[in-house]
């Protein structure tokens, strides 16, 4: 399934937000920080040049955004081996993305910076 339209454009503005202001400007020609949209997940992911060819970017999975329309709420999850998630214990399902944004940057367990 999709996101309902209200909720996309409001995730939309949210996950922009917080990847525009995560990275400072003088680091962005070698970090930066994204955000992809699939179906009713949106993943986060951190992005630098790679070595080899400074004109390409490699990425990595930090957190992953499902919301769960029978709640009305995000769920939190964290990379794991392979192309696996697990649901990140620490931060409760909410409706309130910003709160979970704050789960990953807090990350006292180092579950999405690493």
């Amino acid at each position: 399934m999709e996101l309902p339209e209200l909720l996309r454009k409001s995730a939309e503005r949210e996950f922009a937000q917080y990847c525009e202001g995560k990275v400072p400007p003088c680091f962005r020609n070698e970090v930066r920080i994204s955000f992809h949209i699939a179906g009713e997940c949106v993943t986060l992911f951190e992005e630098r040049i790679t070595l080899s060819n400074p004109s390409s970017w490699s990425g990595r999975r930090v957190a992953q955004f499902r919301y769960q329309p029978e709640l009305n709420q995000w769920s939190l999850h964290y990379p794991a081996a392979g192309d696996s998630w697990r649901l990140y214990l620490n931060a409760g399902p909410t409706l309130n993305l910003k709160r979970l944004l704050q789960a990953v940057d807090d990350d006292p367990f180092h579950s999405f910076w690493q």
